[in-house]
C-alpha cells in the first residue's frame, strides 16, 4: 500500500525560496536614477542583494554570514556559464543511472517550457520511486526542484502586466531555467565544500544555501544582462536599417525643376 503513494521531492521547499529570492531580489533593486539606465546594474549589486536575500532565510551571525554567502554566490556566478552540469558532477562519485538523469534534464528544449514541465515531472516521479541512494537523488531531484519553480515564475511574471520585472522581461522569448537550475546543484557543490552546520530544506545549510544563492543568482544575471544584451542587439540592428535605408536612399535617383527643366540629381548633392 505504501509503496503506491506518491512520493514528494524532499528538496522542493528549495524551489519555493527560489523563487521568493527573486521577488526580493526585484523588489530591493534600486530604481535607475536620473542619467542611468536599467543597463547600468553590476554583478556586484546581483550579487550583494541575493547575499543579503540568503540572509533572511538563515541568519546565525549576520556579518560572517553575509561575507560567506557573497563568495559562494560569487563562485556560482563566476563558473556558472563555463562549466556543464555534467562537469560539475563528475567528481561527486554518483551512479551512472544518476548521471543519466542529469543528462535527460540538461538536454531538455529550452524553448519549450510546458513540454520540459512535463518530462521533468515523469523523470522526477521515477527517481522517486527508483532504488537510488539518497546521494544519488539528491543532485537531479535539487535540479529538478528549482527548474519547475523557475519555469513557475517566469511564466507567471510574463503574463502580469504589473510586474516588477517588465523592464526586464518584455522582450525576452527564453527565461534561463536551465542556468537556474544548473546554479543550484552548482551552489550545492560549493555550499557544501563551504560548509555550514544545522539543516534547512532537506539538506545541510551551506548546500541549502549555495542551492538557492547559485538558482537566484544565476536566474538574475541571465535575465538582467540577456535584456541588456538583447536591448543593444535590436539597438545596433536598428542601427544597420537605418544606414541601409539612408544607402538606398542616396543611390535612388531623385528630381527636380532646374533651369525650368527637369533633372535627376543624387540625394547626397
Amino acid at each position: 500500500m505504501e509503496d503506491n503513494l506518491k512520493k514528494t521531492n524532499p528538496y522542493k521547499q528549495l524551489g519555493k525560496f527560489h523563487n521568493e529570492g527573486l521577488d526580493f531580489f526585484i523588489e530591493h533593486l534600486k530604481e535607475p536614477q536620473n542619467g542611468s539606465s536599467q543597463n547600468d546594474i553590476s554583478i556586484e549589486e546581483i550579487i550583494e542583494i541575493v547575499s543579503e536575500y540568503l540572509l533572511t532565510i538563515y541568519k546565525e551571525n549576520a556579518r560572517v554570514e553575509l561575507a560567506i554567502n557573497y563568495e559562494l554566490i560569487s563562485k556560482v556566478l563566476n563558473t556558472n556559464n563555463e562549466i556543464t552540469v555534467k562537469e560539475l558532477l563528475n567528481e561527486m562519485d554518483l551512479s551512472p543511472e544518476t548521471m543519466d538523469y542529469i543528462e535527460q534534464l540538461d538536454d531538455l528544449p529550452l524553448k519549450e517550457p510546458e513540454k520540459a514541465l512535463e518530462i521533468i515531472s515523469k523523470i522526477e516521479n521515477t527517481i522517486l520511486q527508483s532504488n537510488l541512494t539518497d546521494k544519488d537523488q539528491k543532485y537531479p531531484l535539487i535540479y529538478i526542484s528549482i527548474a519547475q519553480s523557475s519555469i513557475q515564475y517566469w511564466q507567471n511574471e510574463h503574463k502580469r502586466s504589473n510586474s516588477l520585472w517588465s523592464r526586464f522581461i518584455w522582450n525576452l522569448k527564453i527565461f534561463p531555467w536551465k542556468s537556474d537550475a544548473k546554479g543550484s546543484v552548482n551552489g550545492t557543490i560549493n555550499g557544501t565544500i563551504m560548509g555550514t552546520l544545522g539543516g534547512l530544506g532537506g539538506i545541510a545549510v551551506g548546500a541549502a544555501l549555495g542551492a538557492v544563492g547559485g538558482a537566484v543568482g544565476s536566474s538574475v544575471k541571465d535575465v538582467i544582462f540577456s535584456s541588456k544584451n538583447h536591448n543593444e542587439e535590436e539597438h545596433e540592428d536598428a542601427e544597420k536599417k537605418i544606414k541601409s535605408l539612408r544607402k538606398l536612399a542616396s543611390e535612388r535617383p531623385h528630381w527636380r525643376i532646374k533651369d525650368g527643366k527637369w533633372e535627376s540629381y543624387s540625394i547626397s548633392e
